[in-house]
């Protein structure tokens, strides 16, 4: 009684699992991501940290707001490891916390917060991606934040909403330029079904304007350096990702997400395409097909261009087992046990929970190859 009273206040009483699961995923991150011995800095972090020391408005291949962060970070908090990485660890909790909200505002009760919330939080890819400090984990985060708005807007047919959907757009572009394939499943969701309507609103255009505003600045120092970044974009799809077949590129995202929340997001994408009561929902549906279909079609990507789109999968589909489930409270136990329990399995594959060449032996012997990117193939994830 007095932890809802405690959440009342925000609106959201009776979420104690959620919040207990989201300082699990903080609690993993902050007591993982200092260990030194044999890991250290990752190669990518010292990129970073040099561009933190040289703020611009744009860079060779990223926009600038993740170094201004770090920046900011470091003047805060200091040059530590567990300083650099700890905003992707708050940022994966506040990820794991929207998805909960998500499935909370769908209709679902603790168990669907739960399931959601833990389905992201096992998830190799997000364990990696929150525990160094990268753009990725903000953009997965900006994702969800606009996935959930998105939600909102659509549950309460607010179109002033559209100003909160084109203020994270923007920071989203300012994060990572693949924010714009969100922004075209946004579009073609909007022309695909009903919400088309939301296309004579000023505010949807006003929320475009400010999206556009917030991003440029990275716009005009593109222009002044002859697009650099887009030149890199394209060399990088010919010397650097990997070749990625349809099938591959379905099967690698099963196994980066968890083969366990496979039926949870597969069960999402289902409600929110089929389902009636998923039918004010499809734009959201068609936003992860229309990136799926532009990854498909280019057949070169890395495994976790994807990430941000499944909180947004898993959330309905939490509703749905929910719903299968229905008052089998042992059932839904059982099920919150298995995922844990999975979760438990995979975790030194996405934190650094054991020493270097115990990690790449226990990958070894799950069968787990990583590569990410042309002649870089490692034995450690």
């Amino acid at each position: 009684m007095e932890a809802q009273i405690r959440f009342r206040w925000l609106g959201v009483a009776g979420i104690e699992p959620l919040i207990s699961i989201t300082l699990l995923k903080l609690f993993l991150h902050l007591a993982t991501n200092n260990r030194l011995s044999g890991y250290g800095y990752f190669r990518d972090e010292f990129y970073y940290l040099v561009c933190a020391e040289r703020l611009a408005f744009g860079y060779v291949d990223l926009p600038p707001l993740a170094p201004f962060l770090l920046s900011v970070n470091r003047w805060l908090v200091g040059d530590s490891i567990f300083a650099l990485r700890l905003l992707p660890a708050v940022a994966g909790a506040a990820t794991v916390f929207l998805t909960g909200l998500m499935a909370r505002r769908l209709g679902g009760g603790r168990f669907a917060q739960a399931l959601a919330a833990l389905a992201v939080t096992i998830a190799p890819v997000h364990l990696v991606i929150n525990g160094f400090f990268s753009p990725n984990a903000f953009e997965v985060l900006l994702w969800t934040a606009s996935a959930y708005i998105l939600l909102l807007l659509l549950q309460r047919d607010s179109p002033r909403l559209w100003l909160w959907v084109g203020v994270i757009a923007g920071l989203g572009l300012q994060m990572k330029h693949t924010m714009a394939l969100f922004g075209l499943g946004m579009l073609l969701g909007l022309l695909l079904t009903p919400t088309r309507r939301y296309l004579r609103s000023k505010w949807l255009w006003l929320g475009g304007a400010i999206a556009m505003l917030i991003f440029l600045p990275n716009l005009i120092w593109q222009m002044q350096h002859d697009r650099l970044s887009l030149e890199f974009y394209a060399h990088s799809n010919l010397v650097k990702n990997v070749p990625t077949p349809p099938g591959e590129l379905m099967l690698t995202q099963i196994l980066v997400l968890h083969p366990l929340t496979f039926p949870i997001w597969l069960a999402g994408l289902y409600f929110l395409l089929f389902a009636a009561d998923g039918r004010p929902y499809r734009m959201l549906g068609w936003v992860y097909l229309v990136i799926l279909s532009v990854l498909i079609v280019g057949q070169s990507s890395r495994p976790d261009r994807l990430t941000g789109a499944y909180p947004m999968l898993l959330a309905p589909g939490a509703l749905v087992v929910e719903r299968a489930i229905g008052q089998r409270r042992m059932l839904a136990t059982v099920a919150l046990l298995v995922l844990a329990l999975g979760g438990v399995v995979t975790l030194p594959l996405g934190v650094p929970v054991l020493p270097p060449e115990t990690t790449a032996r226990y990958a070894a012997m799950l069968g787990v190859s990583v590569q990410i990117e042309q002649g870089k193939t490692g034995s450690l994830p």
